[in-house]
């Protein structure tokens, strides 16, 4: 399956102190679906040079508050492992995520193109820049399996109940 989308940017600089670990580390901000800011579907992206701890970048997304934060690293064959983080836990794949790494792998000119991103649950996703701030994904094409009971929800909402609204 492929998708073309574009994208925009914010940058930001944070200092991340976990258990002797020190690192600054560079945090954007990217609309995607958009080359309009403040529009489209925000992710933030973390480039990497090693992994963090799964507790800190965990963390770190609960932070950021987002659908989801994506972390990459470069592999030694050039290929960027990526792993994606809503605020309560990992992932197994996120499209806008995916789309707003490589506007950021474009922009700050860590690699030439096409891309090699490469995760776990889906396996290696292609990537092409078409113009500067647009881009051709070949994501993965699963077939879907059957499932045969639904999982309960992460969180129980039975206790909550409807705010009164006064008029």
């Amino acid at each position: 399956t492929q998708g073309v989308s574009s994208a925009a940017s914010d940058v930001y600089k944070r200092q991340v102190f976990w258990r002797g670990c020190n690192v600054l580390l560079s945090l954007f901000v990217v609309d995607a679906f958009t080359c309009v800011r403040f529009k489209g579907n925000p992710a933030a992206v973390v480039p990497l040079q090693a992994w963090l701890p799964v507790p800190v970048m965990q963390a770190i997304a609960a932070e950021n508050n987002l659908s989801e934060t994506t972390f990459f690293v470069r592999d030694h064959a050039g290929v960027f492992d990526i792993r994606w983080f809503s605020p309560l836990k990992e992932v197994g794949f996120c499209g806008h995520a995916t789309l707003a790494s490589a506007y950021v792998i474009a922009r700050q000119q860590l690699a030439p193109f096409p891309l090699r991103l490469r995760a776990p649950a889906v396996g290696e996703i292609g990537v092409e820049q078409v113009d500067e701030a647009t881009f051709e994904i070949c994501f993965p094409n699963q077939l879907p399996t059957l499932v045969t009971q639904v999982p309960a929800p992460p969180v129980s909402y039975t206790h909550l109940t409807l705010p009164t609204i006064l008029l």
